[in-house]
């Protein structure tokens, strides 16, 4: 009934192609220490400079483009959750982007911006990801579920009331700016 172990190895791969422990640490503790350098160098960096505002942007990509080589690298069963997260990376860092450019070249961000339409689209690819591995997830549990949404709806209700409300309320702003932001 059983097949013979390297008959097994060929016809089921293994899922990770680092199947070396000493590789993967080797690797682990480079990446930590090239972004423990990249950290300090970007403080280092003049505040509020061009030069900040690029190092800023090249690390929210390079970050999107880090989850896109680890989904090659492991080939997670569902990688659809994973390129969520990637592309609302991309689209968070995008916006981030926009608003360094606005601040560098006009001094001020207008409201609302195309950097208010990327951080407004990252929000959905977020939520895709999130249900995508929750219901990728064996076993069922929707206890876990129904305590996750509990304290989600909690701290988000808080955050209505007590920061959202007032400033949204107490403002000047049009409804579509009401819509996009709290300005």
């Amino acid at each position: 009934w059983s097949k013979a172990p390297t008959e097994q190895a060929q016809v089921h791969p293994p899922r990770c192609r680092w199947q070396d422990v000493s590789a993967r640490r080797m690797v682990w503790r480079w990446w930590a220490g090239v972004s423990a350098l990249v950290t300090i160098g970007y403080f280092l960096l003049p505040r509020d400079a061009g030069p900040q505002r690029l190092a800023f942007a090249l690390l929210g990509f390079a970050a999107g483009i880090g989850i896109l080589a680890a989904v090659k690298l492991h080939r997670p069963r569902k990688p659809g959750a994973w390129y969520c997260f990637a592309a609302a990376l991309f689209t968070t860092t995008a916006g981030n982007s926009a608003v360094a450019w606005y601040q560098q070249h006009q001094g001020h961000v207008p409201y609302p911006s195309v950097a208010d339409l990327f951080f407004t689209l990252s929000y959905p690819m977020i939520a895709i990801g999130l249900l995508t591995l929750l219901r990728a997830r064996q076993g069922g549990n929707s206890a876990g579920l129904l305590d996750a949404a509990m304290a989600t709806i909690a701290i988000g209700l808080s955050f209505w009331v007590f920061v959202l409300h007032p400033v949204a309320a107490g403002s000047g702003a049009s409804i579509g700016q009401r819509i996009l932001g709290t300005e």
